[in-house]
C-alpha cells in the first residue's frame, strides 16, 4: 500500500508542472480525492504598507492554482475514476 501522502514539488503558476503532479498522483494514488490549496507568495511588511498590486499577486496566485488543477482534471485525454461519493 502507499503512503498516505506523498510530497511533490513544483511551480504551481505551471501548467506543464501541474499535469505532471496531477498525472503522477492519479498514477500512485489511483485518484485525487484532495487537494489543499496552500500555495502563497511571501509579501514581507505589515499588511497596510502592502501596495493593491502586492495583494493583487497573493489573490491570483491563489486563484490562478486551483483553476489549473481543475482544468486539468477535465482532461478527457486522462479519464479520472468516477467518485464514489463527495464533491470538489
Amino acid at each position: 500500500m502507499p503512503s498516505a501522502a506523498e510530497f511533490l514539488a513544483h511551480d504551481v503558476c505551471n501548467e506543464a508542472q501541474w499535469a505532471q503532479v496531477v498525472g503522477a498522483t492519479i498514477e500512485r494514488f489511483g485518484g485525487l480525492d484532495v487537494l489543499v490549496n496552500n500555495a502563497g507568495v511571501y509579501q514581507g511588511g505589515l499588511l497596510e504598507k502592502n501596495s493593491l498590486e502586492k495583494v493583487r499577486r497573493g489573490l491570483t496566485l491563489q486563484r490562478l492554482t486551483c483553476g489549473i488543477v481543475r482544468e486539468r482534471l477535465r482532461d478527457p485525454a486522462r479519464p479520472i475514476p468516477a467518485p464514489e461519493g463527495g464533491q470538489i
